[in-house]
């Protein structure tokens, strides 16, 4: 059995999600209240829906958050921020881990900075 046929569907939903945008829609509902959502792809060019492609009631486009992918995505931001990646770079990076608490989680310094002893240390005691 040859699973040729299958990995060209696939490749096509890939193909058509890296090119078409996932658009959210909402149901119009008449007491101006939050209505169901949904997401569908369209193509950029495609006029935006008026009616729910399954109930046939009447919808609008939302605005919504794109996704980014590559040089400013979170997970690239995430490894940027990593406490090696800071400590690399000569950041120093503390965590707080209670009231006026606070841990360091890399680079150089004191391993805990007490809000209390720096107040100690400013007025003299």
């Amino acid at each position: 059995m040859h699973q040729f046929p299958m990995q060209l569907s696939i490749f096509r939903a890939i193909q058509l999600r890296i090119t078409m945008p996932i658009y959210v829609y909402e149901v119009v509902r008449d007491d101006n209240q939050d209505g169901e959502t949904f997401e569908i792809l369209q193509g950029l060019n495609d006029p935006p829906l008026t009616q729910h492609p399954e109930s046939g009631k009447t919808v609008r486009r939302c605005l919504s958050v794109p996704s980014i992918t590559g040089t400013w995505s979170d997970s690239k931001n995430k490894s940027r921020l990593s406490d090696k990646n800071l400590s690399d770079k000569g950041f120093t990076k503390y965590v707080k881990a209670g009231d006026g608490m606070y841990e360091k989680r890399a680079g150089k310094g004191p391993d805990v900075i007490s809000a209390n002893e720096l107040k100690r240390r400013q007025s003299g005691a």
